[in-house]
């Protein structure tokens, strides 16, 4: 456990304040050129003496470490965030391995500040002293900053000679940090998400670089202490939508297995352990309402198997979507669901993971429509022996209704293929209450049958009475957005409609499933393209006289079209005998020729 030295956090928050910010105050280390690495430098060695469980020497020992890291590799005087940080925790994680901890908790501790103080050289606040995040960074350089801090942390784990069996801890560790700490680095609410998915995959891609044995072992640690990250930072922001963010955590992990040295045989029982330690972790987070975030995780975990499969040809994609189904489903207790919402939530995990099948390719989808009929039923009888104020036969029943209702979700070219699915999740049902059967000595397979037999039933009932909508079904009651074209012209929005479907009759008349805005088009001047928002320096004329000046005017490009009239890449100034100079020759600023021998 960490404590704060108060009296010292003062005295060194006012010490910066009087130096103007730490940019231009003294530091022990005065080759610290550049603004930013100079108070980069300052804050990390303040905040690590601010800790109680180190010495003041220790913390100004680890800031000389980062700063030698930052002299080796040249960047004392450089003014780049990409390069600079990265180095200094580089160099933050070898000063921490040359105090020669023994204890991994420390060595964790020291890493996670670490890497705190760097995320708060991203802080936006106009009073902090660590304004070196440049307003103008785009999302997408902000991104790449993220990955190169994530990357190095995680690489360099081993200098700070953490112990090898806390190595995975490590890892999570640092992306708890990152995570939590994302809204110090400009995060707008609605990027959360993709900025999790970033930071999580590259921390998965990023296991390659330690020792085999920790490797496989890290996968759970990345995904318990991200889901734990995206729930902090939550908990900081009641905007941030927890869910989708907890979704991308599983489906980063999950897609990147193969980084984490576990071959295609293995993959799907590592899928299991990941949806069931994501399930596990959600049961950790402070929050109480946790939205759609189990619907997410499956989502997650169908899209990442999915993706891993696009890799590897040999992996059985159908039975790691069987995995995510019944890891969900089997640790709803774990994850805050309440024991009456249990088969409404088993309905709507089932519904999600068939909509996600949607996004497979054609070929494995029929197979991974059976598995998940298997796995959501496995789940159930795995859930009702856990749990028994859960009734087994209500229970497959929901599975069976709410597997037949999801084929719905799936785009199929006829109906026909849709009936071929119904009655391959009819044959699931049936190899899944055999595998009950075998479970439970006191199984009365007469009376769960009836139960399947009678879910099956509804949900035939309902597809049947469902109205037609773009190759889906849309079941009576529920709705769909519909579009008015597939596609208009850049700058138009797509125009939506709500339909309802009543009595098989779907209400509007929209009638595509999704829209684009076509892309820009690009611009053409003479033998160049121009890209969309991009602009040029055009000439009136080709050559002027001696004594004149080139007419120019700034030419942007909009979807295709040119602005102004000037049709010449450059301007020649012809010399005063009236000879044309050579191609190439640069315009003067002030449109003269330049004298001869010049």
């Amino acid at each position: 456990m960490r404590f704060i030295k108060w009296p010292l956090l003062l005295l060194t928050i006012s010490l910066l304040a009087s130096c103007g910010g730490g940019g231009g105050g003294s530091t022990n280390n005065p080759e610290s050129n550049s603004a930013l690495a100079s108070q980069a430098i300052s804050t990390l060695q303040s905040d690590l003496a601010a800790l109680e469980d180190i010495t003041d020497k220790q913390a100004s020992q680890i800031s000389a470490s980062a700063n030698q890291q930052l002299k080796d590799d040249g960047f004392l005087e450089n003014g780049n965030a990409n390069e600079v940080l990265p180095s200094l925790l580089e160099g933050t994680m070898e000063g921490i391995g040359t105090l020669s901890l023994t204890e991994a908790e420390l060595i964790n501790s020291l890493i996670e500040q670490s890497i705190i103080s760097i995320m708060g050289l991203l802080a936006t606040e106009p009073t902090t002293t660590r304004q070196l995040r440049s307003s103008t960074r785009s999302f997408t350089e902000l991104h790449s900053l993220l990955e190169l801090l994530v990357e190095k942390a995680v690489s360099s784990l081993e200098k700070t000679k953490l112990p090898v069996a806390s190595l995975g801890t490590g890892v999570g560790k640092v992306v708890r940090a990152v995570v939590t700490n994302l809204d110090k680095a400009k995060i707008e609410n609605t990027e959360v998400s993709s900025a999790v998915d970033k930071v999580v995959g590259k921390s998965m891609q990023s296991l390659e670089k330690l020792p085999v044995a920790v490797q496989e072992g890290s996968v759970e640690q990345i995904t318990e202490h991200a889901i734990g990250g995206v729930g902090a930072l939550a908990a900081k922001d009641n905007n941030i939508i927890l869910g989708e963010s907890i979704g991308k955590v599983v489906s980063a992990v999950v897609g990147n297995l193969d980084k984490a040295n576990v071959s295609s045989s293995e993959s799907s029982t590592k899928v299991e352990q990941v949806i069931s330690k994501g399930m596990e972790s959600l049961g950790a987070l402070e929050q109480t309402e946790l939205g759609d975030s189990v619907e997410q995780i499956a989502q997650g975990g169908i899209q990442g198997a999915g993706n891993l499969a696009d890799r590897d040809q040999s992996l059985a994609l159908d039975e790691s979507v069987g995995k995510v189904l019944s890891a969900v489903v089997s640790n709803l207790n774990k994850a805050k669901v309440d024991s009456k919402e249990l088969n409404s939530k088993v309905e709507q995990v089932i519904k999600k993971g068939m909509e996600s099948l949607d996004q497979l390719p054609d070929i494995v989808v029929g197979n991974s429509v059976k598995k998940l009929t298997e796995g959501a039923i496995r789940g159930a009888g795995s859930l009702a022996a856990k749990d028994y104020g859960i009734n087994l036969g209500s229970a497959v029943s929901i599975v069976a209704q709410s597997a037949t209702e999801g084929l719905a979700k799936l785009t199929v070219k006829d109906e026909n293929t849709r009936k071929d699915f119904q009655q391959q999740v009819q044959a699931s049902l049936m190899t899944g209450l055999d595998g009950l059967r075998g479970d439970d000595a006191k199984f009365d397979f007469a009376e769960i049958k009836a139960e399947v037999d009678s879910g099956v039933s509804q949900g035939a009932a309902s597809l049947a009475s469902a109205c037609d909508f773009s190759g889906r079904k849309v079941l009576i009651g529920m709705s769909v957005v519909g579009y008015l074209s597939e596609a208009v012209p850049f700058g138009s929005e797509c125009s939506a409609e709500t339909r309802i479907c009543s009595e098989g009759v779907l209400n509007g008349v929209n009638s595509y499933a999704s829209c684009q805005v076509t892309p820009p088009s690009r611009c053409s001047f003479g033998e160049k393209n121009v890209a969309h928002g991009s602009s040029l320096t055009a000439y009136l004329s080709e050559t002027v006289l001696f004594g004149e000046s080139c007419q120019s005017e700034q030419r942007d490009c909009s979807d295709g079209t040119l602005s102004g009239s000037y049709n010449f890449e450059f301007c020649l100034i012809e010399a005063p005998d009236g000879t044309r100079p050579p191609e190439g020759t640069p315009v003067p600023p002030d449109g003269t020729r330049p004298p001869e021998g010049t």
